[in-house]
């Protein structure tokens, strides 16, 4: 699942790190000043059925991750993207469960993004802007 990050750290970070003169988050800078970036909480989830048939997950949470604003089916496919950073480290857990998955299984699965309400409501609100 996908959130809109309200906290601003990921911004505070940026911020500071464009005034120490990183053009790298300059550019995120321009961009965020620009409308064109947000940031995000990503959940990834992996569900899984124990020995005992019983329905199990394994998961990583991501903050502060950048989203570039664009149609909805556009920044879930993004958001799917991104969740595969977290594949390595799910499949090790799987395996920690008991679960004799690697992470280049996990490539080959579907993944169902659900992105919040907030999220949607604030690409949505960009859209009409535009």
């Amino acid at each position: 699942m996908a959130l809109l990050d309200r906290s601003g750290r990921a911004l505070q970070d940026a911020s500071d790190r464009a005034d120490a003169g990183d053009e790298d988050f300059g550019w995120v800078m321009s961009q965020v000043s620009a409308g064109k970036l947000l940031t995000a909480t990503l959940h990834v989830t992996v569900y899984f059925q124990d020995a005992h048939g019983d329905v199990q997950s394994v998961d990583c949470v991501n903050r502060g991750v950048w989203l570039e604003r664009g149609p909805v089916p556009a920044v879930e496919r993004r958001v799917s993207e991104l969740s595969a950073k977290d594949f390595q480290s799910l499949a090790q857990k799987l395996n920690e469960r008991g679960v004799a998955l690697d992470a280049a299984e996990l490539y080959d699965m579907f993944v169902h993004v659900i992105l919040d309400e907030s999220l949607v409501a604030e690409l949505v609100s960009a859209d009409v802007a535009q």
